[in-house]
């Protein structure tokens, strides 16, 4: 009789034990946001970023250029101009989420990818054009015939003190010409109360012995441009 009671409350307090037992929740790993980029960034190129996140289940990136958002977990992308920009990538976690940002520089196409030599000296005439307003004619005035010596730096061409940079006419196919011609262009603007600036176009013919190039100097709301049209000399 004894015995069985001391099994009884052996067997109580056991019981007891096992329910006055807490559960060990199981952890959650947290997110960790990385991403990778390669060697060269250039301008119109196939850029794949390398995500490097762990615990994540998706993924949201911004390419701070206004495109949309891309969801892949490596996503490609192609920039449109050259210059700095802020990449951020948010990793979606099951109980959490982390943002890790970047700063890339996108460097100029490169002129040695395109099949034309665009240095030399070219025999233009030039013409000037001022038109004013919404004023639908313009007076066009013509210049001496002069010679347009054009150099190469880096990625861009050189144009007297100025420097044009090469605006691909296709992020898919950037070494092949626009309308048959290969566009370089410079804008700069400034001014506070009203618009001022000087734009410069360049366009060469795909064989890249001839240009057509203008100068636009946009003061308040007339238009004053300078065009030159010129073959390269021998």
């Amino acid at each position: 009789m004894n015995t069985n009671r001391l099994l009884l409350a052996a067997t109580v307090l056991l019981l007891s034990a096992c329910e006055s037992e807490p559960e060990v929740p199981t952890p959650v790993a947290l997110v960790k946001a990385a991403f990778r980029l390669p060697a060269e960034l250039e301008q119109a190129a196939a850029i794949t970023f390398q995500n490097e996140s762990q615990n994540a289940t998706s993924y949201t990136w911004d390419f701070g250029d206004t495109t949309p958002a891309d969801e892949a977990e490596n996503p490609t992308h192609r920039y449109g101009q050259a210059g700095k920009y802020t990449v951020r990538l948010v990793a979606h976690g099951t109980a959490s989420n982390d943002t890790i940002r970047k700063t890339i520089i996108i460097d100029n196409y490169k002129l040695s990818r395109l099949p034309v030599k665009f240095s030399g000296i070219y025999s233009s005439t030039k013409v000037g054009v001022f038109k004013h307003g919404l004023e639908p004619n313009a007076v066009y005035y013509s210049y001496p015939d002069t010679l347009v010596i054009l150099t190469t730096s880096g990625n861009k061409i050189v144009w007297g003190k100025d420097t044009l940079a090469y605006a691909p006419g296709s992020l898919l196919f950037p070494d092949l010409p626009a309308n048959n011609a290969f566009k370089f262009r410079k804008f700069h603007q400034k001014g506070l109360f009203y618009f001022t600036g000087l734009e410069q176009i360049i366009y060469f013919h795909s064989k890249g012995d001839s240009i057509s190039a203008e100068r636009n100097s946009i003061l308040s709301h007339s238009t004053n441009s300078v065009r030159y049209k010129g073959v390269r000399l021998p």
